[in-house]
């Protein structure tokens, strides 16, 4: 039997624009209420030329009537017929050298024409006149711009009416924001939805509408501007991107009332390939109010500068009589050195309406060490005004002023006012210092010479003289708390973290790794074993427990990058080969130079260098000098040891300082023999797709990182083809056991292969190497080629909308083939990237879909036929692929249905394999480009299932409560 196999792909889109039909009449039987009207002629048989009138419809004005003339003889006439007993009758006539014109302008289409009178020899240009019922029709569905008609013969039509009937765009763009740009470019208001607010600005340059699209012209010459009186005012309208901008043809910065009307159909967008066109706007009213901020004191009581003292009540004079102050929101306040301090009260003097009162709710300030530094009072604008009332025609009195924000400064100053601030800072910061005593690598608390405990509370003098002595013995005393070298070393067994210090305040730690020091990284505590008072100390770090419980340690030396110990030994005693003594601990100090100033040794207060031998011997067997701890910084951090280097070092790259910091004793835990597991994996289940993952020798694994699990086919990765969501998860109940699901894969010999650190074991081991388990897919006993249909079918090349992918059907006709057709409702159908497997885009199930119906051309509704739709999770959102053209793969895994036998074997019954026919793994490829796709039709849905409605954004609703655009049963709706 010859195999059929259609996989039949049909576009689902938006049909043709959203479109209105409309109608409009010229009667010539009422000529003066045309537009533009005519006067007849007086008596029966007499006539208008009429020949230079373009008629339009007098509501949209997107339909014109006019004649065109061949010649000097071609003219067109209303008539005049004037019969006893009946009104007066009027129609027009044209000769055989003239023309009559009906054209659709603003994107209208003309679709049908009909005449009344006697007009039987007309010829048209396009379309087909039915000369008995007088009618013209369209040639195409899409109706024409224009229509010529012609009278070929030497007797004149007798026209007394005309009907055209039109398609108009919809008229559905609004504006999602409506703002003023004042005469220096700036947004100076925006209107709200509605736009019945009148907005007051400055000045005015532009109204800008910013639309949900890109916009270009269709009427602009329509948009009007006038002032109050209703004169028009010239604009300069133009579209860029999303944006229609109305701009003054001169920015206007006088005082004036206008208001910008944007009727319907002036602009246009292209929305999914179909033209859309605004809707009529709100009319936009605005007030042009030239701002008047310049109303300034002319003098300040006190005057602003250096001051001794601050009145409570600071007076302002004005050129002019203030006539309002208002603050109620108390904005006015005063500050001192930027903090704000006080509320201050605007009044006007009740003796000279010209002074304003500044007030402060504290009260007088004096040159107090308190109150000294900047004191500052803000006034912001538009709070005292000259004339608050406004004309009743709403414009304001050219007298009228307002203050801009106003700032007013003072300093309170003192003599001894900087001396003191240097002196107080000083005996703050040696309080600071001394709070440091006693702490590692800072002076000891019992130092009798540091002499911080004399000045830290010191009572400051209160003449210069006296505060310079002050001033120099607090900085005496500082320094001698730098240049103390008796500090306070780290204590006996208590635990520290050690790092390296730069010049740049970099801190590198100290931590153990492969059995030495290593430098950066997680932080070790090292234990101070034993320690003098001379710094001659023992460090070690507890590195584990032996089989007994007790702590095993690493003593510490100093830092070698390239020798036996790298800094780390199993004792502190001398050694086979080298000598290895105690370290001596002291304080980081700079080196003093012969010439030139001290150094500041305030840079590495706190600091401890380490000291001690390298350990090597010399060519007679002596041990080499002791040396400095080296640690090289920047990109590569590094021992950098080295006995030639032995004055103290504190750069950017190289340090020989060291901070300890106490910790807590580390807890480490009892040394414990790695595990090493067994995996077994057992053959795959057909009837569950299935495979099991023992592990042996643990009592318990824990699945630490799943995607460390890959299936592979020799070295190329096939986890990708894999239905299931899940590879590998674990069996409940056990401890040891995992299911792998192997859905998806077809006939052949597979390798699971377990990456390092995919599981942990109860001890927190985890496996340690990497591991490949061979399996094979056998050939399931099912016969695959079962004989279906797929709908819709397409090309490979044709380009679709991704929509399309959420219409894919399969389907057969009972009788013909099989019985029936059932489905594995367990099987995942995936869709995929056409390029790459690895790249899934859903995942999606097979569902019955009932009173499934093929076009007419294809056979139309058949009761035979029983049909299954893919249902995504989710499903495809229109635009979902925009911009992204691409080759798209629906892939069904094998046995994702089949034949009535093969449902009764899916239900369990004793039935044989081989009498269950089934599909094989079918790879469904199509090209999805939204910018490419045409339209959309043959809709495999038939007109008996339910009402389906959807708006633009591909969401389903109930019913179409708002206005806008809808989407039924795949057919497009405007609902107004």
């Amino acid at each position: 039997m010859k195999k059929i196999l259609l996989f039949l792909m049909t576009l689902l889109s938006l049909q043709g624009q959203a479109q209105l039909t409309k109608e409009v009449t010229f009667d010539f039987q009422k000529p003066t209420k045309l537009t533009p009207p005519v006067t007849p002629a007086v008596g029966n048989g007499n006539y208008v030329i009429i020949s230079n009138y373009t008629f339009t419809d007098t509501q949209e004005k997107q339909i014109m009537l006019s004649f065109e003339m061949n010649n000097m003889y071609g003219i067109a006439e209303l008539y005049t017929r004037e019969i006893p007993g009946i009104p007066t009758q009027y129609y027009v006539g044209f000769s055989s050298n003239a023309k009559l014109k009906i054209a659709g302008k603003l994107g209208a289409m003309i679709t049908k024409i009909i005449f009344t009178g006697s007009q039987k020899e007309l010829k048209v240009n396009e379309g087909t006149f039915d000369f008995e019922s007088n009618t013209w029709t369209a040639a195409s569905e899409s109706g024409s711009s224009a229509v010529l008609f012609s009278n070929p013969s030497t007797a004149e039509p007798q026209i007394m009416s005309v009907t055209v009937y039109y398609t108009t765009t919809s008229e559905v763009l609004e504006p999602s924001k409506a703002e003023i740009i004042d005469a220096n470019g700036a947004s100076a208001k925006t209107y709200s939805a509605t736009a019945t607010e009148v907005l007051q600005v400055p000045s005015f340059k532009s109204l800008d509408l910013t639309f949900p699209y890109d916009v270009s012209p269709l009427d602009l010459a329509a948009i009007t501007m006038k002032d109050a009186k209703g004169n028009a005012v010239e604009i300069v309208p133009t579209c860029s991107e999303k944006v229609l901008s109305i701009a003054a043809k001169t920015p206007i910065v006088e005082d004036g009332d206008y208001s910008i009307t944007v009727p319907a159909r002036s602009v246009k967008s292209n929305v999914d390939g179909e033209e859309w066109q605004n809707k009529a706007l709100p009319v936009y009213q605005f007030k042009v109010r030239k701002i008047r901020d310049n109303f300034l004191p002319t003098a300040v009581n006190p005057e602003e500068g250096e001051v001794k003292s601050l009145p409570q009540t600071i007076k302002l004079t004005f050129g002019k009589d203030v006539r309002v102050v208002t603050d109620d929101a108390k904005r006015v306040k005063m500050y001192k050195n930027g903090e704000t301090m006080y509320n201050v009260t605007l009044s006007i003097d009740k003796l000279n309406k010209n002074v304003v009162s500044l007030t402060n709710d504290h009260g007088a300030l004096d040159n107090s060490v308190a109150n000294l530094g900047e004191w500052t009072i803000v006034i912001p604008d538009s709070l005292i005004h000259t004339n608050f009332v406004p004309f009743q025609d709403g414009s304001l009195d050219p007298d009228d002023y307002w203050n801009p924000a106003i700032t007013l400064k003072w300093k309170m100053v003192d003599p001894l006012y900087d001396k003191r601030v240097e002196a107080t800072n000083l005996q703050a910061k040696a309080a600071e210092l001394f709070a440091l005593i006693g702490q590692v690598g800072y002076p000891k608390a019992d130092d009798a010479t540091n002499p911080l405990a004399a000045v830290k509370d010191k009572e400051l003098a209160t003449t210069l003289e006296g505060l310079d002595a002050d001033i120099a013995s607090l900085n005496a005393a500082i320094k001698a708390f730098y240049d103390c070298t008796a500090i306070t070393l780290p204590a006996k067994e208590k635990w520290y973290t050690i790092a390296s210090v730069n010049k740049d305040k970099a801190e590198l730690p100290l931590s153990f790794a492969d059995g030495g020091v290593t430098i950066g990284g997680t932080p070790t505590a090292f234990q101070i074993e034993d320690i003098t008072d001379e710094g001659i100390a023992v460090l070690r770090l507890k590195v584990a427990k032996d089989e007994e419980g007790n702590d095993v340690y690493n003593y510490l030396h100093v830092l070698i990058a390239e020798n036996l110990y790298t800094g780390m030994s199993t004792s502190n005693v001398l050694n086979k080969k080298n000598y290895l003594t105690n370290l001596t601990l002291g304080k980081m100090l700079l080196p003093v130079p012969a010439e030139g100033p001290a150094p500041d040794q305030s840079v590495v207060a706190g600091l401890i260098t380490i000291k001690g031998p390298m350990g090597n011997l010399d060519a007679t067997g002596a041990a080499v000098d002791p040396t400095y701890a080296l640690v090289k910084h920047g990109e590569t951090p590094a021992v950098a040891t080295d006995p030639a280097k032995n004055t103290l070092l504190f750069e950017s790259d190289f340090t020989h300082a060291f901070r300890f910091v106490e910790t807590d004793e580390p807890q480490i835990k009892p040394v414990v023999p790695p595990v090493t597991p067994t995996f077994e994996l057992s053959a795959v289940d057909m009837t569950t797709h299935t495979m099991t993952l023992t592990i042996g020798v643990v009592a318990s694994a824990k699945l630490s990182d799943a995607t460390k699990v890959k299936v592979k086919q020799g070295d190329v990765d096939v986890t990708a083809k894999i239905t299931s969501e899940k590879l590998i998860e674990a069996v409940e109940g056990t401890q040891t056991q995992f299911t792998i699901h192997v859905d998806g894969l077809e006939a052949g010999v597979y390798s699971l292969f377990i990456e390092k650190g995919t599981f942990t074991y109860e001890q927190d081991n985890v496996n340690e190497s990497d591991v490949t388990l061979s399996f094979e897919v056998p050939a399931p006993s099912f016969t695959k080629n079962f004989e279906f249909y797929g709908w819709p079918l397409v090309s490979g090349d044709t380009p679709l909308y991704d929509t399309v992918l959420n219409n894919i059907f399969v389907y057969i006709r009972k009788g013909q083939v099989y019985q029936d057709m059932c489905i594995d409702p367990s099987k995942t159908i995936t869709l995929i990237d056409g390029w790459n497997d690895d790249i899934m885009y859903r995942d999606g199930k097979l569902e019955l879909y009932p009173d499934f119906a093929l076009p007419e051309e294809y056979g139309g509704a058949d009761p035979n036929l029983k049909a299954y739709i893919i249902r995504w999770n989710p499903a495809i959102e229109p635009g979902e692929f925009d911009n992204k053209p691409f080759l798209a793969r629906v892939v069904f895994p094998e046995a994702s249905f089949g034949n009535e036998t093969y449902g009764r074997w899916l239900a369990g019954e004793d039935v044989k394999e081989s009498d269950c026919i089934v599909n094989g793994r079918i790879s469904m490829t199509f090209k999805i480009d939204n910018q490419a796709a045409t339209d959309i039709k043959n809709v495999p849905v038939n007109d008996t299932q339910e009402q389906m409605i959807f708006d633009l954004q591909g969401r389903r609703v109930a019913a179409m409560t708002n206005k806008g655009i809808y989407i039924i049963n795949g057919k497009k709706v405007v609902k107004k």
